[in-house]
């Protein structure tokens, strides 16, 4: 082995090692989900709660589509959503749903 090669093995190494630790479920990862809605609202606040009932985020949409998109860092595991649809007559709907995340970058959740 080459002095060159010895010198520089520990740093590539250090380097393959600080990229697998990044990339590893030890730490969240951006995710991107995609909330499919049964239809269109007025007004639409998706919550994504942590499985301790913490709430992670919120996103409120007035003339929401049927597709929201949120992006978080998330790590694996489970996950709960509740979204509360408002029409444009008044009436409002709430849809909940366990998820689970697993290593894809984006989720597509449908809410029914």
């Amino acid at each position: 082995m080459s002095r060159g090669l010895k010198v520089r093995l520990p740093l590539l190494l250090a380097v393959a090692l600080g990229v697998w630790l990044w990339r590893s479920d030890l730490f969240a990862q951006p995710r991107e989900l995609v909330f499919v809605l049964p239809a269109p609202a007025a007004r639409v606040d998706v919550q994504l709660y942590a499985e301790g009932g913490e709430l992670l985020a919120r996103e409120e949409r007035a003339d929401a589509p049927s597709v929201v998109r949120m992006e978080i860092s998330l790590r694996r595991g489970r996950y709960l959503v509740r979204a509360f649809l408002r029409g444009g007559e008044g009436g409002e709907r709430t849809l909940s749903r366990e998820i689970d995340i697993g290593p894809e970058r984006v989720n597509e959740v449908e809410l029914k």
